[in-house]
């Protein structure tokens, strides 16, 4: 069966579901597709502004909480909102090589856990030299029209299929928003597993 998953870096709730979700893929010996969206395309699209701060206050609070009770690192990153664009479009340039998957595991917890702010090209080269990639060659990868536009697509095919915000799943076309509903993509792969 396979997972398919639309992301944005800068969603808090998307690097708490990304801290479970490939453990969970292994378990039921599911397929993944790593989906990069721009969040802040996607938002423009659909009219949406940033939280009002007591919302924005109340979140915070609520991380901690969730991450307090997955038992995993956050800090609350002292750039937010984070201009992500580059970072995803350098998820596109990665997935065409077959790192896309490697480079989510780094850049997530480099801006959820590390604080390291990714809208700056020497944060963000850093982790591509981690990787063993070109830094030069992931710069002209990134700045590219064909990898700009490829990231404007993949933002418009969500839109199409009615995704609002991320992280959101699709298992057999049903469609699952937001950190807590990968409990209900786990019931659904365990479900597939059992028929």
């Amino acid at each position: 069966m396979e997972v398919e998953v639309y992301y944005d870096v800068s969603s808090p709730y998307t690097y708490l579901a990304f801290t479970r979700l490939f453990n969970v893929i292994e378990r039921y010996g599911a397929k993944l597709t790593l989906l990069p969206v721009y969040l802040g395309g996607l938002f423009k699209a659909l009219g949406r502004t940033l939280p009002h701060p007591s919302k924005l206050t109340y979140m915070q609070k609520d991380l901690n909480d969730w991450a307090s009770f997955l038992g995993v690192p956050l800090k609350f990153p002292s750039v937010f909102p984070l201009n992500s664009i580059q970072v995803q479009r350098g998820a596109v340039w990665m997935k065409d090589r077959g790192l896309e998957e490697d480079y989510v595991k780094r850049v997530f917890p480099a801006y959820w856990v590390e604080d390291r702010d990714l809208s700056k090209d020497e944060e963000l080269l850093d982790i591509v030299s981690s990787l063993g990639v070109d830094s030069q060659d992931f710069l002209q990868g990134v700045r590219s029209e064909e990898v700009k536009q490829k990231l404007k697509e993949i933002t418009e095919a969500a839109l199409s299929r009615g995704v609002f915000g991320v992280p959101t799943f699709f298992v057999s076309g049903e469609m699952f928003w937001g950190n807590d509903r990968l409990l209900f993509v786990e019931k659904k792969l365990e479900g597939s597993k059992r028929s």
